[in-house]
């Protein structure tokens, strides 16, 4: 593996994420997705401590599940453009459904764990509203909810190791069993340097567009309010991230273009032909 070989890969994975199918394909998506976060992310205004933390990470773990479904479909559409074969994303997601079921069911024990360390840290919660000791426990246990919050965000980084790495693995070969997380895992941790640089490479380019989007969405907020109320903010925001998700489709393509790139880079590589 060598620069050009990247170099190749990235604008290969680019040119075909403006295919007009796989923006119609992806678009209802990733807007629903945005209208879920967005949804959320309004109901916290106002809300307690714990249930901003539950409404701000909760829609990260489903919209996950979701990406990584339809994740599969757009492996298999960009494997078919690559090779110049036709096809139909409605036959490709019938052929798709069982490993699509199946992939969301071995992804849930990510959701499962989010919801018990949530839940955890709901105790503590409770325990700080204690009159008197209430404070002094909360004081002497403080690193535990640090320790909670912390494996929530792990949690979260492994969503984004399965979407970019266990995707492209599922959708290629067909197969989704406990057995092919336990491979990649093996093949990440032979060559760490070399998976990160590649998730990396994923990560800056979706997140360079994302934060610009990000901040004219931001002071789009803050400078044009059509209302103060919970229901014109909550209006606004939907209409608003109906046009932020159409910019963002592009970037969701080509995030799973990569991915799909890395997988083949890696497959050829020496030393991690086994996944």
């Amino acid at each position: 593996m060598n620069w050009n070989d990247i170099d190749r890969m990235f604008h290969r994975a680019f040119r075909f994420c403006f295919s007009k199918k796989k923006l119609l394909f992806t678009y209802p998506l990733v807007a629903s997705c945005g209208i879920f976060i967005n949804l959320f992310r309004i109901l916290s205004i106002g809300a307690g401590d714990w249930v901003k933390l539950s409404l701000g990470f909760f829609p990260i773990f489903v919209t996950a599940s979701l990406l990584l479904s339809a994740g599969i479909v757009l492996t298999r559409a960009y494997h078919n453009e690559v090779k110049g074969v036709a096809f139909s994303f409605r036959d490709l997601s019938k052929k798709s459904w069982n490993l699509m079921v199946a992939a969301a069911y071995l992804t849930l024990p990510l959701s499962m764990a989010y919801v018990m360390f949530l839940t955890v840290i709901g105790f503590f919660y409770v325990l700080k509203e204690i009159p008197l000791v209430g404070v002094l426990m909360s004081l002497l246990l403080s690193f535990v909810p640090f320790l909670l919050v912390l494996s929530i965000i792990v949690l979260i980084l492994v969503n984004v190791l399965v979407l970019f790495f266990v995707t492209p693995a599922i959708a290629l070969r067909s197969e989704c069993s406990l057995d092919l997380f336990l491979r990649i895992a093996r093949s990440i941790k032979e060559r760490v340097l070399t998976h990160v640089a590649l998730l990396s490479l994923a990560l800056i380019s979706v997140s360079a567009v994302l934060g610009v989007l990000y901040l004219a969405g931001h002071v789009t907020a803050s400078t044009y309010m059509i209302g103060e109320g919970i229901l014109p903010k909550l209006a606004q925001s939907l209409v608003t991230s109906l046009a932020f998700s159409a910019l963002c489709t592009p970037l969701v393509i080509f995030f799973f273009n990569f991915a799909a790139e890395s997988y083949v880079l890696l497959r050829r590589s020496v030393g991690a032909s086994s996944i």
